[in-house]
């Protein structure tokens, strides 16, 4: 089995981590510390994803960036595409990925019950999410999300 993983930030790096180092699967994708020595194949850092400010220049690498790694992951043609935590970048990737007929399995989901309540739609449709709260889980039920 191939599974792609995409961590943005340390402690997504480290969940996917304890989640993933045991598994006997294929695993590509991007990572930190932790990660990356488990990839197969990497394609990028987490040191890649620091973007600060609205102007122009972080906003156009950012949608370099997106474009970039759909293609990576949907060329990679994995069976499985984690997403952890990550939002920003990950929703978008999940939803495109998602309409390249690749399952995606979103470890620890934005937390719409806290913030960004609007980002439950671009959970909806996925195919499982891991959540560290079981309220969490229960909330998004609520939602018909899960």
């Amino acid at each position: 089995m191939r599974v792609f993983v995409l961590c943005g930030e340390a402690s997504g790096d480290l969940y996917a981590w304890l989640l993933l180092k045991d598994l006997k699967v294929n695993l590509y994708g991007i990572g930190g510390e932790r990660l990356s020595p488990i990839l197969k194949k990497t394609s990028g850092a987490i040191k890649d994803f620091n973007i600060l400010g609205f102007s122009p220049r972080p906003i156009l690498r950012a949608t370099r960036q997106l474009k970039r790694l759909k293609k990576a992951i949907i060329e990679s043609e994995p069976d499985i595409f984690v997403p952890v935590s990550y939002p920003g970048l990950n929703l978008p990737l999940a939803q495109a990925v998602k309409k390249a007929g690749i399952k995606v399995y979103y470890l620890l989901p934005p937390q719409v019950w806290a913030w960004g309540g609007f980002r439950w739609r671009a959970l909806k449709g996925l195919d499982l999410l891991i959540s560290l709260f079981p309220f969490e889980m229960e909330y998004l039920k609520g939602l018909n999300v899960v």
